[in-house]
C-alpha cells in the first residue's frame, strides 16, 4: 500500500494514516513515513507512542465513511490527527484538484478496511529470506511448464520460481 512520494504535509498526513494501517497488520513500517514525520516536523518517539490512538480514531472513521460528506470530515480529522500529534500546525487545505486526489485517496482506502483482512502481495526478491503459513503464487504458463518438465539450478528464472515456491511452511496456492 502506498499512496507514493510525500510532496505536501497533507500527503504526509496520508502516509502516517497509511503507516498505522499497514504496521498493525504486517509489523513493517510505511515505506515514506521517514519522510512524512519529517515534513510533518513530527518526533519519531512521540509518534511511536502516540500515533496508534491518535490515528486509529481516523482509520475507525474511515472505515464507516460512506458519503463525500464523511470523507471530507475524515480528511478533516486527520489534519487535526497530525497536529494533536505535535505538528506546529495543521496541515493546509489544497486547491480544488489537491482536496480532490486527497479524497480520492481516503475513499480507495476506506474500500480496502472493508474489504476484509489485509493480505501482503510482493515480488519474489522481497520474499525471499522469509516464510508464511500459506503463500499464493500466480504462476505464468512458461513457470507452470518449467515445474512440469523440472527445475534447473543453473537457470535464475528457475531459482527465482524455487523461492516463490518455498516461502509456505504449510501451503502453496496458485492464484490467478
Amino acid at each position: 500500500m502506498s499512496f507514493g512520494r510525500t510532496t505536501n504535509k497533507t500527503d504526509a498526513a496520508g502516509i502516517l494514516l497509511l503507516d498505522q494501517l499497514v504496521y498493525s497488520a504486517f509489523g513493517h513500517h510505511a515505506i515514506f513515513l521517514p519522510e512524512a514525520l519529517v515534513l510533518l516536523d513530527l518526533s519519531p518517539e512521540t509518534y511511536a507512542n502516540r500515533g496508534q490512538p491518535v490515528l486509529g480514531a481516523v482509520l475507525e472513521r474511515l472505515s464507516q465513511a460512506g458519503s463525500d460528506t464523511d470523507l471530507r470530515a475524515t480528511l478533516d480529522l486527520l489534519r487535526g490527527a497530525v497536529k494533536s500529534l505535535g505538528s506546529p500546525r495543521r496541515p493546509p487545505s489544497g486547491n480544488v484538484d489537491a482536496e480532490q486526489r486527497q479524497l480520492d485517496r481516503l475513499a480507495a482506502l476506506a474500500v480496502r478496511l472493508r474489504a476484509g483482512p489485509l493480505i501482503s502481495g510482493m515480488t519474489i526478491h522481497q520474499a525471499k529470506g522469509r516464510e508464511w503459513d500459506r503463500v499464493g503464487v500466480a504462476l505464468t504458463d512458461p513457470e507452470i511448464e518449467h515445474l512440469a518438465g523440472g527445475l534447473v539450478q543453473e537457470s535464475d528464472a528457475h531459482r527465482a520460481l524455487y523461492v516463490a515456491l518455498t516461502r509456505a511452511r504449510e501451503r502453496v496456492t496458485r492464484v490467478a
